[in-house]
């Protein structure tokens, strides 16, 4: 018999009662009156979402402009090196550690995924399944920690955001990247927006509800950024809907699409300095389809 799913009676975030359905009453997303923090209302259960993630794709391809954007970030931490230790929330495939490990980082990693798990395992980095893993000796010991469009699948931000207060040092850095409720393509699709999904999404961020999330814990701003924006987004929401009642499986890489478009705007001087002052624009109206933080543990 299959179960009735659960459903939230309170916000995620601030804990208030006082919840609308955004997007309609039959919507599971909801949005918190009191502190505009958006979620799922719909509750996902560790089983459904072990399940989900056992059978998350596995990518052997490793993108130039993927690997160039690690190298910049890794670039941002080399002065907060001390303990020589960094924390990869999430790590997929492994590359970002793989990155690490080429700059001298002590590489640790978490991963729900079985397959995924075992893979960066190999790779000798050393894995947790869960932060509950992690050792105490550990605590206090992380100069970085990172979490790359991580966030969104979490049940319940605050449990992590206190773990990661208590692994990483004094000073330490908090790195984190999400897709922004706040940008462009959201105000435009609205529902459609393709990172409204169950049960890969529960949360949604803004540049407030994340300052608001993390300031209690400790941490203290360095920098807040919204970037880019995605010309194959729409593109799929139009070809999704188009292909809507064919039974055939409509498929569609719209982040392959996008990273190919952006190298190939990276080679263009012209192109490029037209992408570099639309990403000022985005980020000074806070609508760019990436959220990017940099916290620090006061």
């Amino acid at each position: 018999m299959k179960e009735e799913p659960l459903f939230h009676t309170k916000c995620v975030l601030c804990g208030s009662s006082s919840l609308k359905n955004i997007f309609g009453d039959s919507h599971f997303i909801s949005k918190c009156s009191k502190c505009s923090f958006v979620f799922s209302r719909k509750i996902a259960s560790p089983e459904v979402l072990q399940e989900f993630y056992d059978r998350y794709p596995f990518s052997d391809i490793y993108f130039e402009l993927t690997k160039s954007r690690y190298i910049s970030a890794l670039e941002q931490f080399e002065s907060y090196r001390s303990t020589n230790k960094i924390l990869e929330i999430g790590c997929g495939e492994g590359y970002f550690l793989d990155e690490s490990r080429k700059n001298n980082w002590k590489t640790y990693g978490t991963e729900i995924s079985t397959s995924l798990l075992k893979n960066a395992t190999k790779k000798n980095h050393t894995m947790f399944k869960s932060l509950d893993e992690i050792p105490e000796s550990e605590h206090g010991q992380f100069d970085i920690i990172v979490s790359l469009e991580v966030i969104e699948h979490l049940p319940n931000p605050h449990y992590y955001i206190e773990k990661f207060e208590k692994l990483l040092r004094k000073d330490g850095g908090l790195y984190m990247t999400t897709p922004n409720f706040n940008s462009l393509a959201r105000h435009i699709l609205g529902a459609n927006w393709n990172n409204i999904v169950f049960p890969e999404h529960l949360c949604y961020f803004t540049k407030k509800t994340m300052k608001k999330l993390l300031t209690k814990y400790n941490f203290q701003e360095k920098y807040t950024k919204t970037e880019g924006i995605s010309p194959s987004r729409f593109a799929y929401t139009f070809l999704k809907w188009r292909h809507k009642d064919k039974t055939t499986k409509f498929k569609y890489d719209y982040n392959e699409r996008d990273r190919n478009l952006s190298a190939q705007i990276d080679k263009k001087s012209l192109l490029s300095l037209i992408k570099k002052a639309t990403n000022r624009f985005l980020n000074t109206t806070n609508s760019g389809e990436t959220l990017k933080v940099f916290y620090v543990k006061k």
